[in-house]
């Protein structure tokens, strides 16, 4: 009943929202829009309402309420549709029929086109790995302390505020907003499938967005979408990071989302709706860098694009018949991007107050560091962006250095040859130069793109004016990108853009002469792109055995405490770790303090993987950390280095 609570509250404003948008762009259906851009309205309703929920949850905290299970829950979203029932029926319809028109729908034949075929087994193969991943509750480590286990940590809040919180010496990170997210699925449901579902949903719209926006560009025949599909679900970043409990690929759905718009305002000729359209890619900046810092590059971009148009094609509002623009400027959309705005920033406020750091815990950037000079932070923002980046590099050449070295996977090459040759191998002369210049740990923060991200600069005359403007756009944010941390999952969405760019362009090979130095380069980054699909696909099911596959097949012991210690026993194993694995003899014993205490406020001190073995209670990392509330009320415990319970002073 729980989980069909969760999954009805979403799914009800999800919709209402989707219906909401579609009712408000098809009065300029006439004038601006000749097709309905469903995956854009859907990925518009799943973005607003994850933030919502997100947001409400983060408000709610603020006040020490946390909601959890209850029947009159179910009130809620049956009084959300029948209040948007018109908007909903509509919306449904004009669905429907768009998806009644892929019923031919015809796997290619191997005879025919052996090629597409082996795009849509590739497909088929990365689905199957991908759900195997969803199966699991842990497939990355990063999600254990950090990101996932921070919802953990508030959905288990009960009702300690967060300034309580905070007064004990803990704290959330800025960009907390997907935690809170998550957090308020697993108050109301205790369960951690829907909470990694909501990411395939997240991945399921930015593929079929992707889809719906080559078509916008150009025409898009069924041999590219396979292989576009193919090369997005092949993506190191995207098989290893997007269903693992980190962030990212809710991040790429907003960035995506905002590139598509951004799209649309370039392509518009109206100009007071080309700057709601850039106003509406600033709004959703802000929600992105409220899950990840990064997108301060995303929103720094659209910024700059919404201040160049609004001064080159200014707007007199004094001139204009707001009633024609009503649908946009009604106060509803007013108060909810106000909601938006301020409710953004509340994590950050705490963090101000309390660390002095609106970036938390990153430390601030160096002109930024200027500004709160006593900054309190747990990663340095200079040391970690040395670390992480190409190194050996002048300044000058170090942004397309970067992006020449991601598109083209050398990071993947560099580890392979670490693991096959030694130093009387002949390769060993590929890998020092690999070596020389890339970053100090290997396949940490530079995966791949691909590298038909790298073959629409061979050929600009080719592209249409918008696209050139798009083009440029996303070579901004590709440039942003490489003067920051240069996590390659983090510029998935821009580095897409441009593979959508070169796809969707049907003459791009037709003014190449191939007898040309260009043209035989043209032809070999090609070749080398469907080359990567097939490697990064061999790669992604090699990657199995890195999970405790077989576990599943045990249904007797199958749980997800037993799940997630297999998984860490393996990561240990594989990476040569000796990290603390909480047995089984503390989890019974917790769940029995548990149990008898019921009504209290349980804290325990231990690291923070702990946190995935326990139903109650949160998480001190510090021993000198004290809970501020409800003294009596609390219990606090410690563990020995036997992992044995012990109870310690509040």
């Amino acid at each position: 009943m729980a989980i069909f609570s969760g999954i009805f509250i979403f799914c009800s404003i999800w919709i209402a929202i989707s219906s909401s948008i579609n009712d408000q762009i098809y009065k300029f259906n006439k004038n601006n829009f000749k097709n309905q851009k469903f995956f854009l309205l859907l990925s518009l309703g799943f973005i607003f309402a994850f933030s919502l929920i997100g947001l409400l949850n983060i408000i709610l905290h603020l006040f020490g309420f946390s909601i959890s299970f209850n029947t009159l829950l179910m009130i809620f979203p049956f009084l959300i549709v029948i209040l948007s029932y018109s908007k909903i029926k509509k919306f449904c319809k004009e669905l429907f029929f768009a998806f009644s028109k892929f019923k031919k729908f015809r796997v290619p034949s191997i005879n025919k086109n052996p090629f597409a075929f082996s795009l849509f087994f590739i497909i088929i193969i990365q689905i199957l790995c991908l759900v195997i991943r969803l199966i699991f509750p842990a497939t990355h480590t990063d999600a254990i302390g950090q990101y996932f286990g921070d919802s953990l940590q508030i959905s288990r809040l009960d009702n300690l505020s967060i300034n309580d919180f905070y007064k004990m010496g803990e704290g959330f990170r800025t960009d907390s907003l997907a935690s809170f997210f998550d957090a308020f699925f697993i108050q109301i449901t205790d369960n951690w499938f829907l909470v990694r579902s909501a990411r395939v949903v997240a991945l399921i719209l930015f593929v079929f967005s992707s889809l719906e926006m080559a078509s916008c560009l150009g025409p898009f025949n069924f041999n590219r979408s396979l292989l576009l599909v193919s090369l997005i679900l092949t993506l190191p970043d995207v098989w290893s990071v997007f269903i693992s409990g980190k962030h990212d690929g809710y991040v790429c759905l907003f960035e995506f989302t905002g590139i598509y718009i951004i799209y649309l305002s370039l392509i518009t000729r109206d100009n007071f709706l080309k700057l709601s359209f850039l106003f509406l890619s600033l709004l959703i900046g802000v929600l992105s860098v409220s899950i990840r810092l990064s997108s301060l590059m995303f929103f720094l971009s659209a910024l700059i694009l919404f201040c160049f148009f609004a001064f080159k094609f200014p707007v007199n509002l004094s001139k204009i018949n707001l009633k024609k623009y009503s649908c946009i400027t009604n106060s509803k959309n007013l108060i909810f991007s106000l909601f938006i705005i301020f409710s953004s920033f509340l994590i950050c406020i705490f963090n101000i107050k309390y660390y002095s750091n609106p970036f938390f815990y990153l430390s601030p950037p160096s002109i930024i560091a200027n500004i709160f000079p006593d900054a309190f932070s747990t990663m340095d923002y200079h040391e970690i962006k040395e670390t992480l980046a190409l190194k050996n590099i002048p300044l000058v050449i170090k942004p397309i250095s970067t992006f020449i070295y991601t598109s083209l996977g050398l990071e993947p090459i560099r580890y392979i040859l670490t693991k096959l040759i030694d130093e009387k191998n002949f390769f060993i002369f590929l890998l020092r130069p690999l070596d020389y210049f890339g970053p100090t740990y290997i396949l940490v923060s530079i995966l791949s793109f691909s590298p038909f991200s790298l073959l629409p600069y061979f050929n600009l005359n080719s592209f249409k004016k918008d696209q050139k403007y798009f083009l440029i756009f996303s070579t901004l944010l590709i440039f942003l990108w490489t003067l920051s941390i240069p996590y390659s999952r983090t510029a998935i969405a821009s580095s897409l853009s441009l593979v959508i760019i070169f796809l969707s362009n049907p003459n791009y090979f037709n003014k190449f002469s191939f007898n040309s130095f260009t043209g035989k380069l043209v032809r070999f980054i090609y070749s080398y792109g469907i080359i990567t699909i097939y490697f990064f696909t061999f790669w992604s099911l090699s990657n199995m055995y890195d999970l405790p596959v077989k576990s599943l097949l045990d249904f007797g012991n199958f749980n997800r405490t037993s799940l997630t210690r297999d998984y860490l026993e393996m990561q240990n194993k594989i990476l040569g770790l000796e990290s603390a694995i909480p047995s089984i003899e503390f989890e019974k014993n917790w769940s029995i303090i548990e149990k008898e205490n019921n009504e209290k406020f349980l804290f325990l001190k231990a690291p923070p993987v702990y946190g995935y073995f326990i139903n109650k209670g949160l998480i001190l990392e510090n021993d000198s950390k004290k809970p501020a509330k409800n003294e009596f009320k609390s219990l606090c415990f410690t563990i020995d280095s036997t992992q044995k319970i012990k109870k310690d002073s509040c």
